[in-house]
């Protein structure tokens, strides 16, 4: 079926645009609004050159691709601006090991019920769910805990400097 991997190849590139996409708000915030204007032209720029290049080859996969992609260049040119404008980093290590985490375990979790060659759906697809969303919790709560994710400080004083 036509489209079937495309689907899953453009929502990640607007996941990772919304698990990152609040970078645009604090360039918002501390008056950045040129940075969010040179990084949307720069990214749409990029866009139009990946269809251009891609479409011809790949058809709807080469759009996927080309849009997917620039959602992520557009994050990092975001991440970019707010680093050279307050010296704030906004990556943070334990959610990109978290989403590793997901993914590592989502293949050993369709793995496992491979090789049982569970016939019925409905009980593979709870045996899947069940796992992974116990697997993940325990996982996530023991390795996340509470964290600060933004230090306001930073952001306070580059607007209230003296």
């Amino acid at each position: 079926m036509v489209g079937n991997i495309e689907l899953i190849v453009l929502p990640s590139g607007f996941y990772l645009h919304t698990l990152i996409g609040p970078n645009s708000k604090l360039l918002l915030a501390i008056g950045e609004t040129r940075a969010m204007m040179k990084a949307s032209i720069q990214s749409a720029i990029l866009n139009i050159t990946l269809n251009y290049l891609l479409i011809p080859q790949y058809s709807i996969m080469g759009a996927a691709l080309a849009t997917a992609g620039s959602y992520v260049v557009l994050n990092i040119i975001y991440v970019y601006y707010i680093w050279r404008s307050i010296r704030m980093s906004i990556i943070q290590i334990r959610p990109i090991v978290i989403i590793i985490f997901g993914v590592l375990l989502y293949t050993l979790v369709n793995i496992i019920t491979g090789v049982l060659q569970i016939k019925n759906p409905v009980l593979e697809l709870i045996i899947c769910v069940s796992l992974f969303s116990l697997v993940y919790a325990v996982f996530s709560i023991l390795y996340s805990g509470v964290y600060k994710s933004i230090n306001y400080d930073i952001v306070s004083n580059h607007f209230y400097s003296e």
